[in-house]
C-alpha cells in the first residue's frame, strides 16, 4: 500500500498493463465456474454459522472469559476473510479476472486480503498462548496476561500486526490463470519477459506461515500431553482424550494447510489441483471454526439452537473449546457450562 500511495509512478511501472494489448488480456481469461459457485456456497454457509455464533460469543458472560473473548474477535476477522476470499474470490473465479481487468481493485481487495491473513495467524496464535498459559502453567498467570482489558489490548495488537502487512510489498493479487491470489500479477505469462520476477517475492508471508505453523505445533502438543497427563493422574476417560485430540488435530490442519501450501507456491510451480485445494484451505481456515463451534462445542451449540427458539442438550462436561480457535481447558467432570 505503501507503494501505491506514495510511490505510484513506481507501482505503475511494477503494476503495469501495457505488456499486453486490452484484447490480449481478455483472451487469456480463464473462467472456472464450479470452483467459484464452491467458494461462494461455502462461504454463505459458513457465515450462516458463524453470524449466531458471533452474537452467542458477544454475550456479556461469555465476554467475561478470555478464551471467548479472543474467539469473538478471532470470528469477526474470519467473516471478513470469508467476504473476501469466498464471495469476493469466486466472483472472480466465475469471470476469469485477471488483475488487468480491474488493477486497482485487485491490488486493493489484495493488500486487505493479505492483512487479514496476518491478524488472523496473529489471534490463533494468541488464542494457543491463551490457553497454554492457563493449563500448562496456572490460571493466576492466566489471569496476570489476560485479565481486564489486557486481552483486548493483545487483540489490539494482533490487528496493529495486521495493519503493518498493508504496508509491507508486494502484496497478493488474484489471476484467474491459475485460480488463486499470488504476489506476481504476471503469473502464468511467461512471455511477459520485461519485468524483474525476483521482484514479487515476499519474504513476511513465508516467516509469517513458518512461525506460525510451527509455535501452534509445539502448543499444541504440549497442552495434548499436559492433557494426557492430568487425564491420567485423574482416572480421565480415554475417549475425552482422543476426542480432544482428534478436535486439536483438526483445527491444527485448517491453519496449516493452506499457510504451508501458499508457502510452497511461493517457490514452486504447483499443479492446478493443489492451487485449488490450498483456496479451499484458505477459506477452511477461516471457515471451519463455524461448523467446529456449532458441532462441536456444546455450550455454543445449545445457546445458538435456543436463540432459534429449540432446545440443545446440556453438556455433561466442559465445552471443549477450539485453539487456533480449540479451547483445551482443564477436564473436569459434571462441570457446570456458562450460564446464561
Amino acid at each position: 500500500m505503501e507503494l501505491y500511495l506514495f510511490r505510484h509512478k513506481t507501482w505503475e511501472k511494477l503494476y503495469s498493463c501495457d505488456h499486453l494489448t486490452p484484447q490480449e488480456w481478455k483472451e487469456k481469461r480463464v473462467a472456472r465456474v464450479p470452483h467459484g459457485i464452491f467458494s461462494i456456497a461455502f462461504s454463505a454457509v459458513a457465515l450462516m454459522l458463524y453470524i449466531p455464533c458471533l452474537r452467542v460469543l458477544k454475550r456479556k458472560d461469555f465476554m467475561q472469559n478470555t478464551c471467548y473473548k479472543i474467539m469473538f474477535y478471532l470470528g469477526i476477522v474470519d467473516v471478513m476473510s470469508q467476504l473476501l476470499d469466498g464471495f469476493l474470490m469466486g466472483y472472480f473465479l466465475i469471470v476469469g479476472a485477471l488483475f488487468c481487468d480491474m488493477p486497482h481493485f485487485m491490488f486493493l481487495t489484495g493488500t486487505l486480503t493479505f492483512a487479514t491473513w496476518g491478524v488472523q495467524c496473529a489471534l490463533c496464535l494468541l488464542l494457543a498462548v491463551n490457553r497454554f498459559v492457563d493449563l500448562c502453567i496456572g490460571r493466576n498467570a492466566n489471569e496476570a496476561l489476560f485479565s481486564g482489558s489486557r486481552t483486548n489490548i493483545w487483540c489490539a495488537l494482533a490487528a496493529c500486526y495486521g495493519i503493518i502487512l498493508v504496508f509491507v510489498p508486494p502484496t497478493l493479487v488474484f489471476s484467474s490463470t491459475l485460480g488463486s491470489l499470488f504476489y506476481d500479477p504476471y503469473v502464468g505469462f511467461e512471455n511477459i519477459t520485461e519485468v524483474d520476477r525476483s521482484w514479487y517475492f515476499n519474504p513476511i508471508m513465508g516467516i509469517n506461515n513458518i512461525a506460525t505453523v510451527s509455535s501452534l505445533f509445539v502448543l499444541y502438543t504440549a497442552m495434548l500431553i499436559t492433557i494426557t497427563l492430568k487425564s491420567m493422574r485423574s482416572g480421565g476417560n480415554v475417549h475425552i482424550q482422543i476426542s480432544i485430540f482428534y478436535q486439536a488435530a483438526l483445527i491444527c490442519l485448517l491453519n496449516a494447510v493452506p499457510a504451508l501450501e501458499y508457502l510452497y507456491m511461493q517457490f514452486f510451480s504447483a499443479p492446478q489441483w493443489l492451487i485449488a485445494a490450498g483456496h479451499f484451505g484458505w477459506q477452511a481456515s477461516n471457515g471451519g471454526p463455524a461448523f467446529i463451534y456449532v458441532f462441536f462445542n456444546k455450550t455454543i451449540q445449545r445457546n445458538v439452537l435456543k436463540m432459534f427458539g429449540m432446545k440443545g442438550r446440556t453438556a455433561t462436561i466442559s465445552s471443549i473449546l477450539p485453539t487456533s480457535h480449540i479451547n483445551l481447558s482443564t477436564i473436569k467432570y459434571s462441570e457446570s457450562i456458562i450460564k446464561e
